[in-house]
């Protein structure tokens, strides 16, 4: 779980408005697929708050940072943060960090976030469809990769499933995919597969695998399949524990 989310990843440096994407309505997602909590990192999110433009501003040990147009939460996280827990707060967004370095920098940013907080708003439940392939072990590819495509050519056509235009009209957020081993998640696998998705990434001084190389690695058994793959990250520290 990510605890604190590096500022490179975690704060944008502009306030420019930007037109909503697909599936968001004034600055915020209606529906939780593909969003985690921003204070515990669980995927179980029940809330959006969206995030005033002229707030999401604000300093940080003498340096100027930018939160995001909105933040999902937990049930949990949000009963906590509607009943001022900081602490609690506290705990969950630096587990996992030394918190005597963490605590002031995830003091701050709470603050901040309450400034600029516009209230919640409950996610509406997903359809049906979207019901039955989470429960099925099915993830939403847009959650995971902008690459939706790059990725979805690849994956074994019985663990992927596709939602139909009347219920998703946006294509990259029709896409679902399973995982064909039990013990490595679908963003695990996505993360390992990356450079065999985009071989240019690897370098010319090196053997450059291709998207066929990874149509076939997703049809191994789970143990060569995670060997195999895991091996062409050891270089870059990128091995299963």
């Amino acid at each position: 779980m990510v605890a604190l989310v590096a500022p490179e990843f975690f704060f944008r440096t502009s306030i420019e408005p930007e037109p909503d994407p697909p599936g968001w309505v004034d600055g915020a997602p209606t529906d939780p697929t593909g969003h985690s909590c921003a204070m515990c990192g669980t995927r179980g999110v029940a809330w959006v708050h969206p995030l005033a433009g002229g707030k999401q501003q604000f300093q940080r040990l003498g340096k100027r940072y930018t939160l995001p147009s909105c933040w999902a939460l937990c049930d949990r996280c949000e009963g906590l943060y509607q009943g001022g827990d900081d602490e609690a707060l506290l705990e969950l967004m630096g587990a996992g960090q030394d918190r005597s370095s963490h605590d002031e920098e995830v003091r701050t940013t709470l603050a901040a976030f309450r400034v600029a907080d516009r209230g919640a708003r409950r996610f509406a439940d997903p359809p049906a469809e979207i019901l039955r392939l989470l429960d099925q072990g099915f993830e939403p590819l847009h959650g995971y990769t902008g690459a939706v495509e790059e990725v979805w050519s690849v994956w074994p056509v019985d663990l992927r499933a596709e939602l139909p235009p009347e219920v998703e009209p946006d294509e990259d957020r029709r896409l679902f995919v399973r995982s064909p081993w039990p013990s490595v998640s679908v963003p695990e696998l996505i993360g390992l597969l990356g450079p065999w998705v985009w071989p240019s990434g690897w370098g010319a001084d090196r053997t450059e695998p291709s998207p066929a190389d990874a149509r076939e690695a997703l049809t191994w058994p789970e143990d060569q399949g995670r060997a195999r793959l895991a091996s062409r990250h050891t270089d870059r520290d990128e091995t299963f524990d």
